[in-house]
């Protein structure tokens, strides 16, 4: 995995539109596919009930977020998901939905926009990143919240 230098992303004083945590259903219904196919990949193959789509959904929501990205004018460039990976702040989304950016904010589930976010890691094979942020509480997507659907 390649280590970059991490780049310090803020709007500043850049306007921003009203923008709902999931003003695209499509962000959120992507997050959650992706979500899923990160934790069908890790897991061990263990005999294990069936669980429906939507209680994936319900456990996993207020771990998925809304990353958007702009130029160095504010102009929007692009609108991604992505999810908590640590309480601490640690955002897991597609390195596309960040590449070219001057800045980027991300909005949880609760509605909460942090506007000074971090790129702490990034893998081009994988198309994934790896932002920080510094919340005051957060709702953590890991194994043990969807294995506690078993």
């Amino acid at each position: 995995m390649n280590r970059f230098a991490v780049t310090v992303l803020s709007l500043g004083d850049a306007p921003q539109e009203e923008l709902g945590p999931w003003s695209c259903p499509k962000v959120l219904a992507w997050a959650i596919s992706l979500l899923v196919l990160v934790i069908n990949t890790t897991l061990p193959a263990v005999p294990q009930r069936s669980v429906s789509l939507p209680d994936v959904a319900r456990g996993i929501s207020p771990s998925v977020v809304l990353v958007v990205t702009s130029d160095k004018n504010g102009n929007p460039l692009a609108e991604g998901s992505g999810f908590v990976v640590d309480p601490n702040g640690l955002i897991a989304t597609n390195l596309h939905v960040i590449k070219g950016a001057y800045s980027a904010s991300v909005t949880l589930a609760n509605g909460n926009t942090y506007d000074s976010v971090l790129v702490a890691d990034v893998d081009p094979r994988k198309d994934l990143a790896l932002l920080q942020i510094r919340p005051w509480t957060l709702n953590q997507c890991g194994l043990e919240t969807l294995t506690s659907f078993r």
